[in-house]
């Protein structure tokens, strides 16, 4: 994978924080119940974060993405994907990021996995336990 390759699948990352981003501020603002509601407010914040770091990323040129390792629960293995309704509880809401954010994980495990040069495959790795830390707090 060359440089270009490479700034194409982080500007994809940086694309998809934003689709969560929005998809958090969207599901926050429809949601009811406060609880719900503040949970996804925080959520859309850390996808902001998450954008910005990526995007610092790009700007710098680092070759590596660095993220420590948070610990795995395994929680979400018998959780359903509930879908989004604004009269979604809180327990459904919690539910439904850890989905989401599992999926995310996941993607960039694989082409971590998939990777045959170190620094790429570290590179996605870091992707991966950038999402891994949402589905874990």
């Amino acid at each position: 994978m060359n440089r270009e390759q490479l700034i194409s699948i982080i500007d994809d990352a940086v694309n998809r924080e934003d689709d969560s981003y929005t998809f958090y501020k969207d599901a926050a603002e429809k949601a009811e119940d406060p609880q719900t509601k503040s949970l996804f407010e925080r959520l859309s914040k850390e996808e902001l974060k998450h954008k910005d770091y990526l995007q610092k990323f790009l700007e710098t040129k680092a070759e590596t993405i660095k993220i420590d390792d948070s610990e795995d629960y395994n929680l979400s293995q018998d959780i359903d994907r509930p879908r989004m309704t604004t009269e979604m509880n809180f327990t459904d809401a919690i539910k439904l990021a850890i989905k989401r954010e599992e999926e995310a994980m996941q993607l960039y495990a694989d082409i971590a996995n998939s990777c045959l040069d170190k620094a790429e495959k570290d590179i996605f790795a870091g992707l991966s336990k950038m999402e891994k830390m949402h589905k874990t707090e």
